[in-house]
């Protein structure tokens, strides 16, 4: 069966691999190794600004942290207190570095105190379908 990318995922790994001057070889490899993480934030209405400024601020670094090679911040379309992360890794192991730093634990630690109810992480994987 011949490895074929969506558009919309070409889109993605060009400008990825633009950015990040991997070979196609890795290119590819990363298509079928990466892990997708969501993370579901609900926060109290006037704790809003707060998690927007932080995030704002934290973003870049995260960005830069090995393995992570996207992330966005989404809104929920019915529901403006509702939030979702959703970030690429190359692997599970470099979101468990990630997870296991200095720099998240501190950023974490500012955003659970906004939370209106518990977050929720997913981590998945794409399936050829």
């Amino acid at each position: 069966m011949p490895f074929i990318i969506q558009i919309r995922e070409f889109k993605m790994y060009t400008a990825f691999f633009q950015h990040q001057k991997y070979s196609i070889c890795s290119l590819f490899l990363l298509s079928f190794l990466m892990l997708i993480r969501i993370v579901r934030m609900n926060f109290h209405k006037e704790q809003v600004p707060s998690f927007l400024a932080l995030f704002q601020n934290s973003k870049s670094v995260i960005k830069s942290f090995p393995g992570c090679t996207y992330l966005e911040l989404l809104q929920d379309a019915s529901d403006a207190c509702v939030f979702y992360t959703y970030s690429h890794w190359s692997d599970e192991k470099a979101l468990e570095s990630y997870r296991d730093s200095t720099f998240f634990k501190g950023t974490w630690a500012k955003t659970k105190v906004l939370f209106a109810s518990k977050a929720q992480a997913f981590s998945l994987k794409e399936i050829d379908t």
